[in-house]
């Protein structure tokens, strides 16, 4: 089967058919509006149904999509708890299409059920797994519907389906090209085995796919209503206006904003399968009238034995998250709406990895590349008529895996997809940011209840509610708050842990904006041989709640264990304590202009120090009574902003005195020539 990475560009709508052209004019406006409004709510009801009657935690924490296509692969209309499925749908039934349509050993027809997840062939990475679903009218191809969502498990050399020890693609595991898994409404029983033998577990996938066959069952069901009321006429027609009613509205947004080139860069300090060192993304987002071009040339190249390299169209996927959300939140989502937009690869970097590379966490690299594209746009947004409701980048979070057996006696791979949907939203012109409001692929993300997690696996959450100290970005407005979670093996001897999804354990990935502060990076934490235990059932009352508590401790005995966020597969025991903290917003604007009432409050709460308060916002209070001393502080600022003049020299004496300055050797080993990146000269235009 052939790999086409010329299809993997068709990310946008193909032209419309002269069939389409026909169907347009007869689909009356009042009709438009209702059959448009319909396929959103069918698609809607196929998000509830597959987070009610999946298995995998990140499927009933809304990680999925469900959409309706045109009859050539087109997304006209879909629900997203997880924006980067806009693409992968999209491109796998264009390959169907393609290579199968016509193909007498394969064909398309009415009952068929089509499945894959190889990022080669248009999925994002092996987790995200797809089933789509042709609609048949009088035996016309008319329309596909489509059901996706994340798996914990995919026999990759590691549990979880992202493992940080990758070193090609035979480590991700199952990598399954679009296939025919189901023919006159059911599945084929031999391929459904064959895919419970490429993981570790084999119930988790069968339920799940026969969630997703249910909801494709379902979406096809409501589209024949469509038909059935108005006609297959008005049906193609609806679907091909919707694409263009987007491309329309996208296109009228873009040229509102105005003209020019807005840069940022991002850094990596791991490149996964235990390689460390720096990499760079580069970003250049420049804007001429209704076109926004996308340029990451000067990114770090390729990491070969690495984890971390993506192909194009899976950062293109992850473009969708801001675009959806922030850029063209009001408009219809749809391919339609990338019809402004132009991407170009420098061809032999970490986002134009080779097939045999081991992909499944290049959506982790890609979903930091876009906090920069994020940071970029809005700064584009700032003087036009949307700039008011400017927000700092939306980051993510790494988790931590279990697996092995649990106390059921059952094989397992799990994680709390509440540490990813516990992220906070960057600090905005007018407000804080959102504190833990979910997953920055999705606003639908679901906070899963800490009693389903210990019911179902061995772990006992000491704490999962509890805002972390100093842990969102500092600024006139502050970044979204967010969790620190503390596990602890129980009810079993030992399971297998490992981490993996964070890219930057030692220097922050979010972007603030106009001086606000980035929020501090995600590391791994281990305690070992611990007396927790002992301490819960003797003097419960010194059982320590948050990590400033538990490395205070004077009660609390073991041995500590700090690493990269992205760490191999280990053996954890009974008793041993994994702690985390989901990633929390970076800041808006300059902390010296916070509200101190507002600061004060914060210490109060708790969610801030007082040594932040008195080196960042320079706020005075009473160490009494902890309020407010509105006149100290005015003199403290003052002098702060004094103190800052004198600290700060001339752009070109400071731009001389930086270039001069670089990392050690040790650390550019993947990075590229210092200080800026070259790859091959030839770009791959999207």
């Amino acid at each position: 089967m052939p790999r086409d990475r010329e299809l993997l560009k068709r990310y946008k709508s193909d032209p419309m058919t002269e069939r389409e052209a026909a169907c347009v004019p007869k689909v009356d406006p009042t009709d438009y509006q209702i059959i448009a409004k319909q396929m959103e709510l069918f698609c809607l009801e196929g998000r509830t149904m597959m987070m009610r009657m999946g298995i995998s935690t990140m499927i009933q924490s809304g990680d999925i999509c469900m959409g309706i296509y045109t009859a050539q692969g087109d997304l006209a209309t879909c629900v997203t708890g997880t924006h980067v499925h806009l693409i992968n749908g999209h491109l796998g039934i264009k390959y169907i299409i393609k290579y199968f349509l016509n193909d007498p050993s394969v064909g398309v027809h009415e009952g068929d059920m089509y499945f894959f997840n190889d990022t080669n062939y248009g999925g994002v990475h092996n987790p995200d797994q797809v089933m789509v679903m042709p609609v048949f009218r009088d035996g016309e191809l008319v329309a596909w519907v489509a059901s996706m969502g994340h798996e914990t498990e995919t026999g990759s050399i590691e549990p979880g389906g992202m493992p940080p020890s990758g070193k090609s693609k035979w480590d991700d595991g199952m990598n399954i090209p679009p296939i025919k898994i189901g023919e006159n409404y059911k599945l084929k029983q031999d391929l459904v085995e064959m895919l419970e033998n490429e993981v570790r577990t084999p119930q988790m996938q069968t339920l799940d796919l026969m969630a997703r066959q249910a909801v494709c069952a379902m979406l096809e069901r409501r589209v024949h209503k469509v038909i059935d009321k108005h006609g297959v006429d008005v049906l193609i027609g609806a679907l091909r206006l919707m694409i263009e009613e987007s491309k329309e509205a996208a296109k009228k947004k873009v040229s509102k904003l105005v003209d020019g080139e807005f840069n940022e860069v991002v850094f990596f300090d791991r490149v996964g399968a235990g390689k460390e060192g720096l990499l760079r993304g580069s970003i250049s987002v420049r804007k001429k009238g209704d076109r926004i071009v996308l340029d990451f040339s000067g990114t770090s190249p390729r990491v070969i034995g690495g984890n971390f390299n993506a192909l194009p169209h899976v950062l293109i996927a992850n473009a969708c998250t801001y675009i959806l959300q922030f850029l063209f939140w009001e408009l219809k989502p749809n391919c339609g709406l990338f019809e402004p937009f132009e991407f170009i690869f420098p061809q032999g970097s970490f986002i134009d990895g080779d097939p045999e590379d081991c992909l499944s966490h290049g959506m982790t690299t890609t979903i930091m590349m876009v906090c920069g594209i994020h940071a970029a746009i809005e700064k584009m947004l700032f003087s036009s008529e949307y700039g008011r409701d400017l927000v700092a980048s939306w980051p993510m979070s790494g988790t931590p895996v279990f697996a092995g057996i649990n106390q059921h006696g059952q094989v397992f791979s799990a994680y709390d997809q509440g540490i990813v949907n516990g992220c906070g939203l960057g600090g905005r012109r007018r407000a804080d940011g959102l504190d833990t409001c979910g997953f920055n692929f999705t606003p639908f993300g679901e906070y899963p209840d800490t009693e389903d997690l210990e019911l179902n696996y061995p772990i006992l959450c000491l704490f999962r509610d509890k805002f972390f100290t100093d842990g969102q970005g500092f600024g006139t407005y502050n970044g979204g708050k967010t969790v620190e979670i503390a596990y602890m093996i129980h009810n079993v001897d030992s399971v297998f842990t490992l981490s993996m999804g964070a890219t930057s354990s030692r220097f922050p990935m979010s972007k603030g904006l106009y001086g606000g502060y980035l929020s501090p990076p995600e590391p791994a934490v281990r305690l070992r041989n611990n007396n927790m235990a002992q301490l819960m059932r003797e003097h419960p009352e010194k059982v320590p709640c948050g990590i400033e508590e538990m490395t205070q401790s004077k009660d609390l005995k073991g041995n500590w264990q700090l690493d990269n966020f992205n760490i191999s597969i280990e053996q954890s025991k009974r008793g041993d304590i994994i702690y985390c903290h989901s990633h929390a917003g970076p800041g808006y604007g300059d902390p010296l202009k916070r509200d101190p009432e507002a600061v004060v409050l914060d210490m109060q709460a708790g969610t801030i120090s007082e040594w932040a308060v008195n080196t960042i916002f320079k706020v005075a209070f009473d160490p009494q009574t902890r309020k407010l001393d509105a006149e100290r502080t005015e003199q403290l600022r003052r002098e702060e902003r004094e103190n800052r003049k004198q600290r700060g020299v001339p752009a070109g004496q400071f731009l001389e005195q930086w270039s001069r300055k670089k990392p050690p050797e040790s650390s550019l080993k993947y990075f590229g020539p210092w200080p800026y990146p070259t790859t091959e000269p030839n770009k791959i235009v999207m």
